[in-house]
């Protein structure tokens, strides 16, 4: 599978938990709650396998230092959620898991136009 196709399932599974976050603000249900520890579960582990795509290819080391920063960010973000039951500021761990899902959001999105940039230049040599 090429080095993009992980990169858009990454950047599309952390967008949609950012989005599922979103929608969740207010709602204490559980089951909406199970699938958006699911989403961001997802895109942790993708973006540890972009990571390691990225690392086996001998990428450029922006794309990996983006996708390290990345992967770095969902599992801050999963941290700060799981801590939220016990912790005793709610809100603080509640915005640095915001904040830590929508910026992997955006460190994925950057690295997918990278990624993208350096297949069609590497095509256009051909």
């Amino acid at each position: 599978m090429k080095t993009k196709h992980y990169v858009i399932a990454q950047v599309l599974l952390l967008l949609c938990a950012v989005i599922a976050g979103a929608l969740l603000k207010s709602d204490l249900a559980e089951g909406p709650r199970m699938a958006h520890r699911l989403l961001g579960t997802l895109a942790g582990l993708f973006s540890l396998v972009t990571l390691a795509v990225l690392l086996r290819r001998k990428a450029a080391k922006e794309q990996v230092g983006l996708a390290a920063l990345a992967y770095a960010l969902s599992v801050a973000a999963g941290i700060a959620g799981k801590s939220l039951k016990t912790a005793s500021d709610y809100a603080t761990s509640f915005n640095v898991m915001r904040a830590s899902g929508i910026l992997a959001l955006v460190c994925a999105a950057i690295l997918l136009f990278m990624v993208s940039k350096t297949a069609s230049s590497s095509k256009s040599e051909d």
